[in-house]
């Protein structure tokens, strides 16, 4: 089965009728690791408590890339995926993609966050906090943060988890297909291609992300078959499609030339008519 998640209702409702309008179609992040080893002594002291847990990841820049050439979008690979760039530009893209570290506080859900390049920046230091996200203005559609744990966080009564996630919606996505846990970085390239690839045939998010799932399973090997490296990717949020079936302009357009041929004969009978009156 195929289906979508919601904090409650009323967040739902709230969010379902959101008009998105941005001025470029996608946009994917997917930042650079190696250069830890390059920065400066001071600043690598100073993010010592992250630098261990931000190992390289060889996948994401596969992911991104596929992506990008799926939709035809816009890449931001290695350097150019820096906090200040995304902030710069999000606001841009229908769709954003973001691939990356996620690190996650769970006694200070706000301060959970999403690892971009590390550079020497005098304003940004290279993780974007979910308190950060409360004040931006996005106009997408659809964000997904294919990262680990962008769902985790802290549960408040009433409210909901406090996650990475609940940060996008509130900055004006109402859509976030996001993780429960810590993604495979192989698997995650694999699920989120096919994933897209439905969205492009005019399928709803959960079925998208149902479908390139069953996909995954029928193609693994015993270990990559368990639960563990796909069943990690859920939506919520507004669960409406982003594309237009083809099959369905197909219809339109055959019932349309159909209708065309009926009112072109029917006209010509009735100019038939007259000239035998004449």
């Amino acid at each position: 089965h195929h289906f979508n998640y919601s904090y409650s209702t009323a967040f739902l409702f709230d969010t379902q009728h959101q008009k998105q309008v941005a001025i470029k179609g996608l946009g994917a992040f997917a930042p650079t690791y190696n250069n830890l080893d390059t920065l400066p002594k001071d600043y690598l002291v100073l993010r010592q408590e992250y630098r261990e847990k931000l190992f390289p990841l060889k996948g994401i820049k596969v992911e991104v890339e596929k992506v990008a050439e799926l939709l035809r979008g816009d890449q931001f690979l290695d350097n150019e995926a820096n906090e200040r760039t995304f902030k710069k530009v999000a606001a841009d893209y229908d769709i954003l993609h973001l691939a990356m570290h996620t690190i996650v506080n769970d006694k200070n859900p706000m301060y959970s966050k999403m690892a971009f390049t590390q550079q020497n920046d005098s304003t940004e230091d290279g993780f974007l906090n979910t308190y950060e996200l409360y004040n931006m203005k996005l106009n997408s559609r659809m964000a997904v943060l294919s990262s680990c744990n962008s769902g985790s966080g802290k549960l408040h009564r009433g409210e909901g988890v406090m996650s990475l996630a609940r940060g996008f919606i509130y900055s004006g996505c109402p859509s976030i297909v996001m993780t429960l846990w810590s993604v495979e970085d192989k698997s995650g390239v694999k699920l989120m291609t096919s994933f897209y690839k439905n969205l492009i045939l005019g399928k709803l998010k959960s079925e998208s992300i149902q479908l390139s799932k069953i996909e995954f399973i029928e193609n693994a090997d015993q270990l990559r078959a368990h639960p563990y490296f796909w069943s990690g990717y859920v939506v919520i949020g507004n669960n409406s499609a982003l594309f237009h079936s083809n099959t369905r302009i197909i219809i339109f357009l055959v019932i349309g030339i159909v209708l065309l041929i009926v009112a072109a004969i029917v006209s010509r009978k009735k100019i038939s008519r007259l000239f035998k009156r004449f």
